[in-house]
């Protein structure tokens, strides 16, 4: 089983890991924060493997790593709070979750039927492969659901082995001994900015910005 680095000879790398995802594979990736389970989006059969792969909730809905800024603001019902937020921290280590317009994506990705989570993590690997593959991607810890995040490629690789089509190492991440999570943060129907979980970005520097 070959790992593939995030920065040498990325160019094959992303083609090999695009190959992957167009044929319903599973990617071990780097983002900004942890290391992360991949797919595409619009894949039954991809969804079905991480559902299993972390022994997850059927209902419960997976964030997704966009192509760009432009792609989120075509999806999402859009508001100056949220603009503003977006432009300020994205790339970066945020997720935020979003009113988005129906029927774009699959039913899985919905919470209470509006919600969907969004990711651009400011990682090279990530955005150099969304870019070309311009489509989004799931994004969620590679752990079992309610257990610690798996964060050094070799412990990934000694849980998952063949399940995963590929994997990615990158070096920095191998560095953190505490990897710290994205913030995930929720915009309201109406607007309110609601904090669902402390990670690497200030709350109160998001509320700054849409003060």
């Amino acid at each position: 089983m070959k790992i593939h680095d995030s920065r040498i000879g990325i160019e094959k790398t992303i083609s090999m890991t695009i190959n992957v995802l167009e044929n319903d594979g599973i990617i071990a990736y780097p983002t900004d924060t942890i290391y992360g389970f991949g797919a595409d989006v619009f894949s039954e059969i991809a969804i079905n493997k991480i559902i299993n792969l972390k022994n997850r909730n059927k209902k419960t809905p997976f964030s997704i790593i966009v192509p760009s800024k432009k792609y989120l603001f075509d999806k999402v019902i859009l508001t100056d709070k949220i603009k503003a937020i977006i432009n300020k921290f994205l790339p970066g280590a945020i997720t935020i979750i979003l009113p988005t317009k129906k029927n774009i994506f699959p039913d899985i990705f919905y919470s209470e039927n509006l919600f969907v989570g969004y990711r651009i993590p400011n990682n090279d690997f990530c955005l150099q492969l969304t870019s070309k593959y311009d489509k989004p991607i799931i994004t969620t810890s590679i752990n079992l659901s309610g257990e610690l995040p798996l964060n050094k490629i070799d412990n990934i690789i000694n849980n998952y082995h063949d399940k995963i089509e590929v994997y990615i190492k990158d070096d920095e991440l191998e560095k953190k001994s505490n990897p710290i999570g994205s913030t995930i943060i929720k915009v309201s129907e109406d607007d309110n900015v609601i904090l669902i979980r402390s990670g690497a970005i200030l709350f109160s520097d998001i509320i700054k910005c849409v003060e």
